[in-house]
């Protein structure tokens, strides 16, 4: 979700709020103004620490988030359409060689692993409200992306040759996801809202390249 959805821990499913996108429900984009244009755009930053024995390693990673825009339809229905990032890959972490048995034979060795890439999904989709109570929303979602793993092993001495290897992911799919709120007002100025998505499976397509 947006940073609106994050702020509160990652819930929407059955949030609905006028002032802000909530794409994680495609029902909940009728909760707006009638005659308002809204759009939201989102960046994220990731900080990550790795530990293995007593290996530590840092990594930063920075990436546009979202952007979604909405804007009515007619009356009670509207219509949204964004991209945002499915999964992520961001790690990079290094060591070197340390058995002095193998040292003395081969000179220094370094190894270095990293991971980059996302896969994102583009999103359209629309949302209709009855009787004031009940809405029910459908998108499409298209995903697309490249995932680079490469692990690399360095000899010091020149007579030894250095290993490259990896793996080169690019996928894409097609999939839908159907969305429904209820509000029922409790009393005053409370009330109730149950929601529910369904997400269609897809099977990933495209190619990887495995290299040595």
């Amino acid at each position: 979700g947006t940073a609106y959805n994050k702020s509160m821990g990652g819930v929407g499913i059955a949030t609905r709020n006028r002032r802000v996108i909530n794409y994680m429900n495609p029902a909940a984009v009728t909760a707006r103004d009638s005659l308002s244009f809204m759009a939201d755009f989102g960046l994220v930053q990731n900080n990550k620490m790795f530990a293995q024995g007593d290996l530590r390693s840092g990594n930063n990673t920075f990436n546009i988030y979202d952007f979604a825009m909405t804007f009515p339809i007619w009356r009670s229905s509207a219509f949204m359409v964004g991209i945002t990032p499915f999964s992520d890959v961001g790690y990079d972490f290094s060591s070197f060689e340390t058995d002095p048995d193998i040292i003395g034979q081969t000179g220094n060795i370094s190894y270095d692993s990293y991971g980059t890439g996302s896969v994102y999904q583009v999103f359209a989709g629309a949302g209709v409200t009855f009787w004031k109570r009940l809405s029910l929303g459908a998108e499409v979602i298209y995903y697309f992306g490249n995932i680079d793993k490469v692990t690399n092993m360095d000899y010091a001495n020149s007579s030894y040759r250095s290993v490259n290897s990896g793996t080169d992911l690019s996928i894409n799919g097609t999939t839908g996801k159907f969305g429904l709120q209820y509000g029922q007002k409790l009393g005053g100025d409370v009330s109730m809202t149950l929601g529910a998505t369904y997400r269609l499976g897809t099977k990933m397509k495209g190619y990887s390249t495995n290299y040595r």
